[in-house]
């Protein structure tokens, strides 16, 4: 394998997927205390992210990825009307794909090849 692994790299990479702007101003389905919302059309740009990985060599990485920025985007429209990716935070997204990346490694459900195993202990390897 010999692949770019460097988070910075993968981030860059991985923001490149998302719209210039992201519009995050109609809240759905909304509870008062906004404990439970939806962001209208973020999830539907982050499947649509998502699925250009589904069977690649980086899926494992990207699709992880892509729900960090998709979990920080999601927690921002509570505040925010919209965003510039360009504003996203790397290291903000960091701690949350490197958290998911561990949870999921403890899982078992998760039908990941013995590859995807070993990408995870790589990439942890190269971003210490």
């Amino acid at each position: 394998m010999n692949m770019q692994l460097d988070f910075e790299t993968l981030f860059n990479q991985a923001l490149s997927d998302w719209p210039e702007e992201l519009d995050l101003s109609v809240l759905e389905h909304a509870d008062s205390d906004f404990s439970h919302y939806s962001v209208k059309g973020l999830g539907d740009v982050f499947y649509e992210i998502e699925g250009k990985f589904i069977d690649s060599e980086l899926e494992v990485i990207f699709c992880e990825l892509h729900m960090a920025i998709y979990i920080l985007l999601r927690s921002t429209a509570k505040f925010l009307k919209g965003i510039k990716r360009s504003s996203i935070r790397s290291k903000m997204v960091k701690l949350i794909f490197e958290e998911r990346l561990k949870r999921s490694c403890a899982r078992s459900d998760l039908n990941w090849r013995e590859a995807d195993y070993k990408l995870v202990e790589l990439y942890f390897s190269k971003n210490k």
